[in-house]
């Protein structure tokens, strides 16, 4: 044993034999000492850990000997004198791990040397936190010095690991820390269909699917007027959870074709496939109002959108709210909507703007009014684009102000408003390609 000055315990080694001599000190700290029923010459570390050993043909009863060249002289009961050269150690060095992904690794290493004894069993120690190892590989037997790996999986994205190597023979022998940062996941985000398509402006769409490993993601679009080549992009915002986004884009160029792809910054950039959107130019509809209420939409904007501009006889201008499952007066007329308009006599309101040809709005679960979208033959209502799937009803209703009564249909007509039912909290696309 190794006592510290104030005569604490310092460190003890077991040989599971007798040592009835005392130990010499080498030059550089080594403790060389024998053992007498199992005789082996022992070498040992300053730090009490074994350096080698050697076995010896007969009990040992006296200290060994140091000469200049540090060739180590010992007797034993078997009648010879032995000289011994300074043995190899067992060692092993760690390598830098390679291959790493989000969720695997391969760790390396090298047997030195073997030391006194064969085969070697060398494995890896690692965990999360620099020398805490908390795991270790299953051991490898090896016969001959060389290169060892062993390909670690089950590991978390975006996550340092700490690791060694350690080698058992005749002793053990640890190689130094190496360490390694798995690769993030990056948040996934979908391109969907562009809406509310006018000549000077358009609202896009897309779906953060997964935030990667991030806890929270900035999400943005980018467009340009060329394929693949993004000269402009919406206002970065950060969200904490997945799910629907969108940013209306305005100061278009009317009829021209933009492309454009979400973009998401996380633990690394995800980017949705490329979708591309026409503005349109400005058309004029006729929408006929009969005396009285009139369940109508706006299938162009115009450059007012204020109700007694569109509808210049009015006398007020009511819209469905289906949280609140309430009517509510509007000041301004917006595209995807169904309005209530009252007007004393029968008059025919003409619109001039920019076409509506496609829009998504959300809808709740029960009655919603809805807006038309500019279609020469209307666009059939029997089978909804309803995400979820079959959350819309396939029919509708309208009112017609001459007999004064609804009437189911299902088809949307270009100036109508509609009574829409779903059976639950939904996202709605109406659209045609008659433009």
């Amino acid at each position: 044993m190794a006592l510290n000055p104030d005569g604490t315990l310092k460190w003890s080694y077991d040989t599971a034999g007798i040592v009835r001599s005392s130990p010499a000190i080498g030059a550089d700290g080594t403790i060389y000492f024998g053992t007498y029923d199992q005789p082996k010459l022992y070498a040992l570390n300053p730090n009490g850990t074994l350096k080698w050993s050697y076995t010896i043909g007969g009990t040992i009863w006296s200290s060994p000997a140091i000469g200049v060249d540090s060739t180590i002289y010992i007797g034993s009961g078997d009648g010879k004198l032995y000289a011994i050269g300074e043995m190899p150690s067992l060692a092993v060095a760690t390598d830098n791990a390679d291959n790493v992904t989000q969720n695997s690794a391969t760790l390396n290493g090298r047997l030195l040397s073997l030391g006194d004894y064969s085969p070697i069993n060398v494995s890896f120690q690692w965990g999360t936190s620099s020398r805490n190892y908390t795991s270790e590989t299953a051991p490898v037997s090896m016969s001959t010095t060389g290169a060892f790996n062993i390909n670690q999986t089950g590991l978390t994205p975006g996550v340092t690991y700490y690791f060694r190597t350690k080698a058992v023979g005749n002793g053990t022998s640890y190689g130094t820390e190496n360490s390694f940062t798995t690769l993030s996941n990056p948040p996934v985000v979908a391109t969907d269909n562009a809406t509310i398509i006018t000549g000077n402006s358009v609202t896009l769409r897309g779906t953060l699917t997964s935030m990667g490993t991030a806890t929270s993601v900035i999400i943005s679009f980018q467009c340009g007027v060329n394929s693949g080549n993004y000269t402009f992009g919406t206002t970065p915002v950060s969200v904490n959870a997945t799910g629907l986004f969108s940013a209306n884009v305005t100061g278009l160029s009317a009829n021209m074709t933009y492309y454009f792809r979400a973009k998401a910054v996380g633990d690394g950039i995800g980017y949705g496939s490329e979708l591309s959107f026409t503005t349109g130019t400005e058309q004029t509809v006729e929408i006929a109002l009969k005396a009285g209420w009139n369940m109508v939409s706006l299938p162009v904007i115009p450059a007012n959108t204020a109700y007694n501009s569109v509808f210049p006889t009015a006398l007020i201008v009511y819209t469905w709210n289906p949280v609140t499952k309430a009517y509510s007066s509007v000041a301004n007329l917006e595209p995807a909507k169904g309005y209530w308009v009252a007007v004393t006599s029968d008059t025919v309101a003409t619109v001039t703007g920019v076409p509506v040809f496609s829009w998504t709005n959300s809808v709740k679960a029960g009655w919603n009014m809805a807006g038309s979208v500019l279609a020469t033959l209307g666009v059939s209502f029997t089978n909804p684009n309803d995400d979820p799937d079959g959350s819309v009803m396939a029919f509708n209703y309208w009112w017609n102000p001459v007999s004064k009564s609804y009437a189911s249909g299902t088809t949307i007509e270009t100036g109508k408003g509609y009574w829409i039912p779903a059976l639950r909290d939904a996202s709605l696309t109406v659209s045609t390609t008659s433009q």
